[in-house]
């Protein structure tokens, strides 16, 4: 049973102020998704529909036909978008689950963890910051590679300014000035909420404090923007159980699907 914040943040997955305008946007009663005629995954992904259809059998192949040129297709399917008939259309035409997710989120005044004294949060707003904090993100997420200088410097101009719609953090040893742990989140304004993604911290200061002073800082500055809860789309085998931790409220289920491509033949 989905409740009002996983409506909410769906609808957060519908705003793609953040992509390119080359990308296009499908947006009907019965479903939303995008998708990039250059051929790039990450613009590439299906995050609403209806869950009152007959059949879902055309919609799926629809997607199908659309997100092939990127080698594969994707769905983000939260519990607003759940039902058992597309399920079943998915099975049928070989998707298979990138991973199981829950949706959480925490009040942006909820009490927080006494801050460490040995270290600091900052937002970032120059070259350096984006560079520690992809240093942070590559040494977190096997499947990471270093951000290209071109992409680091059009982020970085889309997430300073007191009007930014994204919004990064670095936490860092207060005395050498490592960089220890990285966050950030999306603003959506007309829901109330803070998207979050890219936390992570470096092994060698797992158990410091780091990651929850990344997420007391993204919730001091949501608060001040007026937003009334951040949170996430946890994996139920990683993120998931440090954010339980962190004092988070869990709400509906969120399921990865994804097909891939190989050449012109659907992968099995």
């Amino acid at each position: 049973m989905a409740d009002k914040w996983d409506v909410a943040f769906e609808q957060t997955q519908q705003d793609s102020w953040w992509m390119p305008e080359h990308v296009v946007r499908v947006d009907r009663p019965e479903i939303h998704y995008t998708y990039d005629p250059k051929g790039s995954k990450r613009y590439s992904s299906v995050t609403r529909v209806s869950p009152n259809l007959n059949g879902y059998a055309d919609l799926v192949s629809e997607v199908v036909s659309f997100q092939r040129p990127t080698s594969e297709s994707a769905f983000m399917i939260g519990a607003p978008s759940y039902s058992k008939g597309l399920e079943s259309a998915l099975l049928e035409r070989t998707f298979r689950s990138r991973g199981v997710a829950d949706c959480w989120s925490i009040d942006v005044n909820a009490p927080r963890p006494t801050l460490a004294d040995d270290i600091v949060v900052r937002r970032v707003e120059s070259e350096q910051g984006m560079r520690d904090m992809d240093a942070i993100i590559v040494a977190s997420f096997e499947r990471s590679s270093p951000t290209d200088d071109e992409t680091m410097r059009r982020d970085l101009a889309g997430c300073t300014g007191p009007d930014a719609r994204c919004r990064r953090y670095v936490a860092y040893d207060k005395t050498s000035g490592t960089p220890l742990s990285a966050g950030s989140f999306n603003v959506f304004p007309e829901q109330g909420l803070g998207f979050m993604w890219a936390g992570s911290t470096i092994a060698e200061a797992r158990g410091r404090g780091a990651y929850s002073a990344v997420v007391t800082a993204r919730m001091h500055d949501a608060s001040g923007i007026g937003l009334q809860r951040i949170g996430l789309y946890a994996l139920r085998t990683t993120s998931g159980p440090i954010v339980r931790k962190q004092g988070f409220q869990k709400h509906g289920r969120v399921d990865f699907w994804i097909k891939e491509f190989d050449g012109d033949s659907e992968s099995s």
